[in-house]
């Protein structure tokens, strides 16, 4: 009987570690198809602007982009990223930029 009750626990614990793995598969399935349905639409220059990386003007600790035009290049989807951007305004204004692009990735 005590045999029978713990074979049916561990059942029951294998279950529910299982559940939330198939769960968490099914959210990868979709972003992963969401990303590629992306990759399809975007042209080759897109694709390499997201590999280029600027560094805002404030406190960086190695060379500053010296672009002139990197909001432009962010609208026009040149850019993946950008770092030392300090605050949350100053962060908006780059992802309301990012936004404005064919892509529309932020």
């Amino acid at each position: 009987m005590i045999k029978n009750k713990l074979t049916a626990l561990l059942i029951l614990g294998v279950c529910f570690q299982v559940s939330p793995l198939l769960a968490q598969k099914k959210a990868i399935d979709k972003i992963d198809k969401r990303v590629d349905s992306v990759l399809r639409l975007m042209t080759l220059d897109e694709k390499i602007g997201q590999l280029n990386q600027y560094t805002g003007d404030r406190d960086a600790t190695g060379p500053i982009t010296t672009s002139p035009n990197k909001l432009k290049d962010v609208k026009d989807g040149k850019l993946g990223s950008m770092l030392n951007i300090r605050g949350a305004k100053e962060t908006r204004e780059v992802q309301e930029v990012a936004m404005q692009s064919r892509m529309k990735i932020p």
